[in-house]
């Protein structure tokens, strides 16, 4: 792939694809920052020192083979880094409001206890892109194997990011697709779309 320069020729364009690559961000802190004021990104949790997790399942639970749905231990690992990093305050977790995300916040506060894990969403409201402006204030994230969390983090403020070692589960994941700063946890998979943990 090539960087193209957006405004270089003064003209307006439309893009339709999966920009889903550093790659296409390097060097274009003016296109961010537009894009930060086009989704209204304007506060900063930075010093709350909270965390926000996404969780993705929908309609990745019935694609577990190839996309896949990050297990419980990936979240439990991304969660310890970021532990290890810097005081948690708090966790936020974003996501659909059904019984995958609802097993994760579970076993997230069983290992955490003390911990405060709170479920922030309001994909279910239809207002996904309140979402990802809430979730894009979170300096600190992790994030799961999905397009709506990789642009929450890289509209972002700088912050410890936990991304995926791997992207998808059945095949590889796009190129350039994690910061050079961003963090990896290993991944984990679920194998059914609920499990009796």
């Amino acid at each position: 792939p090539m960087h193209y320069d957006f405004r270089k020729d003064g003209v307006d364009h439309l893009y339709i694809g999966y920009f889903q690559s550093q790659f296409f961000l390097l060097n274009s802190g003016h296109q961010l920052n537009s894009l930060r004021h086009l989704f209204e990104i304007q506060e900063s949790y930075a010093e709350t020192k909270a965390v926000a997790i996404h969780v993705r399942g929908g309609d990745y639970l019935s694609n577990l083979d190839s996309l896949g749905v990050l297990g419980i231990d990936y979240y439990l690992e991304a969660l310890k880094l970021q532990a290890q990093a810097a005081p948690i305050s708090e966790v936020d977790v974003f996501g659909l409001k059904d019984k995958h995300t609802e097993q994760t916040i579970s076993l997230l506060s069983k290992n955490f206890d003390g911990l405060k894990i709170d479920f922030k969403s309001r994909i279910e409201e239809g207002n996904a892109s309140a979402d990802l402006r809430i979730l894009a204030r979170y300096p600190r994230q992790i994030l799961s194997n999905s397009s709506f969390a990789w642009w929450a983090a890289c509209l972002s403020e700088p912050g410890v990011k936990i991304a995926p070692s791997q992207w998808f589960r059945g095949f590889g994941g796009p190129v350039g697709i994690r910061a050079k700063d961003w963090v990896t946890a290993q991944s984990s998979w679920m194998t059914s779309a609920y499990v009796n943990y």
